[in-house]
């Protein structure tokens, strides 16, 4: 995602892509979703990521059990946060 965007790249496209096939064999597949920054903001774009990603997932015929944006990402101290999107698995 650029940084202050919701919007799947192609990059994030093929990165997602090259994870349909494992993800068609999972049981569960649980997306959330983060953003860095301050403010009320941030949980929206977390969100809009999330649901980003769900929507593309399902468009490729996979069924995400649930998906949800967490707000800002919490890095270890001397890191940088990450905008990002995690996909669980079970």
């Amino acid at each position: 995602f650029a940084p202050t965007s919701s919007s799947l790249t192609a990059a994030a496209k093929a990165q997602l892509d090259a994870l349909v096939p494992t993800l068609r064999k999972a049981s569960v597949v649980i997306v959330y979703g983060s953003a860095s920054g301050r403010g009320d903001a941030v949980k929206v774009r977390a969100n809009q990521r999330a649901a980003a990603v769900t929507s593309y997932l399902r468009s490729k015929g996979l069924v995400v059990l649930s998906s949800a944006g967490y707000g800002s990402t919490i890095a270890p101290v001397g890191k940088t946060p990450k905008d990002r999107v995690d996909i669980a698995i079970g």
